[in-house]
C-alpha cells in the first residue's frame, strides 16, 4: 500500500552478508537473500518484500524517501476507502460488488489509520517529520484527533521528554509509569505465569466487544477530556467540522460505517502491537545499556523460503510454494495493519532515536555495520510467544507494586 513499488534508486544498499559479524543477523540476512530467486527476482517483487520485511537482500537498490511521503500515501488510501465505502452504501453492484467495496474500504481507511498513528504521529513527536517542530506538532495533533488519541503534547511528553517515564530513558522501559508498561497492566495480561495462559487472554481480549468498547471509550476520553484547553478545542473543532460536512451533504451513513469499522478494528490491532515491540529484562539483573539494547527485537514478517530439494517432483514443489505464499499472505496482512512503518526495524529507532524513521532498512545497516547485533523474530506469532516468555520470568507482583 505504501512505498511498495519505488523506482528512483539512488542509493546503494552495502550488505556484504558473511562480513557481518552477529551469527543471528547473518543468519536473518541469509535468509532474506534466499528469498531472490525463481520468479521472486523481479524488481516488482523484491521491493515487496523487502517492505514486508524491512530486509533488503544483498546489494539491493533502494530509494532514499522523504519522511513526509508515508503521511502523503496514507492520506490517499483513506480517501480510496472513504470512496470505496461510498460505492458500497450506493446499492448499484449487488451484494457482491457491495461486499467487495466494504472489505476493499475497510482494508485502506484501517491501514491509513494504522499508519497515522504509526509511524506519523509517532514521527511528528519526536520531531522528525516535517523538520519544523511546531509543524509536526500540529499534523500529530490533527492525526490524534482523528484517531481519538491523547493529545500531541501528552503523547509527546510519556513518550520523549518525561525524565521519569519516557519510553525512551534507557532505565525506565517497561518499568511502573512507562507507557508500554501501563498498557500491557491494563490490558491484563498476568506476568510469572505460562504463555499459554496469556495466549488465552490474548484471544479473550481479540473477541471481546467489552474490550473494544473501553478502548473507543478510553480514546474520546483521551480526546476531549484530557490535555490543554486549545488541544481539547482543536479536537471538538475537527470532529465538528466532520460531522458538519457529514450532516449537510447527507453523508452521516457513509461516516459511520467507513470510520466505524476500521477504528474499532484498529483497537485489536493496537493490542497486537503492543506486544511485538519489547520485551522485560531479565529480574533481579540491574539494568545496563546492554540489557535495553537486548529490549528490543525486530519483527520479519515472512517465512523461509522452500530449501532447494534436487528429487522432489513437480507437484510436491509447486504445493510447497503455494503454502509458502499463504504464509507471506498472512504476514502481508500483519504488516499492513500492525507492524506498521519501522516496527519491523524498532531496535534502530531505540539504540538511534533520530535516525531516519522513513528510511529504517538503510539505518538498520548502519547499525548492523557499527557492531550492533540486532535479535529478530520471524512472524506474528513468534513476536508474541517471546513476549510472553518474558513476562513469564517476571514476578507475580510486577503489576501490583508502587
Amino acid at each position: 500500500m505504501a512505498n511498495l513499488f519505488c523506482n528512483n534508486t539512488t542509493h546503494d544498499f552495502p550488505t556484504d552478508a558473511p562480513s557481518i559479524r552477529d551469527s543471528h543477523t547473518r543468519n536473518d540476512q541469509l535468509k532474506r537473500d534466499a528469498m531472490n530467486r525463481e520468479f521472486l527476482r523481479h524488481p516488482a517483487i523484491q521491493r515487496l518484500l523487502t517492505w514486508q520485511t524491512g530486509l533488503p537482500h544483498t546489494n539491493q537498490t533502494l530509494r532514499l524517501r522523504h519522511p513526509l511521503e508515508n503521511l502523503g500515501t496514507s492520506s490517499v488510501a483513506m480517501v480510496v476507502g472513504m470512496l470505496c465505502c461510498q460505492q458500497a452504501l450506493q446499492g448499484q453492484w449487488g451484494w457482491l460488488g457491495h461486499c467487495l467495496f466494504l472489505v476493499i474500504g475497510w482494508g485502506h481507511i484501517l491501514h491509513a489509520l494504522r499508519c497515522f498513528r504509526l509511524p506519523n504521529r509517532h514521527a511528528a513527536a519526536h520531531g522528525h517529520l516535517s523538520g519544523n517542530a511546531q509543524v509536526d506538532y500540529w499534523i500529530g495533533q490533527t492525526l490524534s484527533a482523528i484517531l481519538l488519541a491523547a493529545p500531541m503534547g501528552r503523547y509527546a511528553n510519556s513518550h520523549v521528554t518525561d525524565p521519569f517515564k519516557a519510553h525512551h530513558k534507557w532505565n525506565k522501559l517497561m518499568t511502573p509509569g512507562e507507557s508500554t508498561f501501563e498498557e500491557i497492566k491494563a490490558l491484563g495480561f498476568q506476568p510469572g505465569v505460562s504463555n499459554d495462559m496469556n495466549w488465552r487472554h490474548l484471544k479473550s481480549l481479540l473477541l471481546s466487544p467489552l474490550c473494544y468498547g473501553q478502548a473507543l471509550a478510553s480514546g474520546l476520553h483521551d480526546a476531549f477530556c484530557t490535555g490543554t484547553l486549545l488541544e481539547r478545542a482543536f479536537n471538538v473543532t475537527i470532529w465538528g467540522v466532520i460531522l458538519t460536512i457529514a450532516l449537510t451533504t447527507h453523508q452521516l451513513m457513509l461516516l459511520l460505517v467507513a470510520y466505524g469499522v476500521p477504528r474499532l478494528l484498529y483497537e485489536g490491532c493496537q493490542v497486537l502491537r503492543v506486544l511485538i515491540e519489547h520485551t522485560f529484562a531479565e529480574p533481579g539483573r540491574p539494568r545496563t545499556l546492554a540489557i535495553y539494547k537486548r529490549m528490543t527485537s525486530a519483527i520479519i514478517l515472512a517465512d523461509p523460503v522452500p530449501a532447494i530439494v534436487q528429487d522432489v517432483n513437480y507437484l510436491e514443489s509447486s504445493l510447497q510454494w503455494f503454502h509458502w505464499s499463504l504464509k507471506m499472505l498472512m504476514h502481508f496482512v500483519a504488516r499492513c495493519y500492525i507492524a506498521t512503518g519501522d516496527i519491523c526495524n524498532h531496535p534502530t529507532h531505540h539504540v538511534r532515536p533520530g535516525a531516519s524513521f522513513i528510511n529504517h532498512e538503510l539505518e538498520r545497516m548502519k547499525l548492523i555495520n557499527s557492531g550492533h547485533a540486532i535479535h529478530s523474530n520471524w512472524g506474528l506469532v513468534a513476536a508474541i510467544d517471546a513476549f510472553f516468555s518474558s513476562l513469564a520470568k517476571q514476578p507475580a507482583d510486577l503489576f501490583s507494586r508502587n
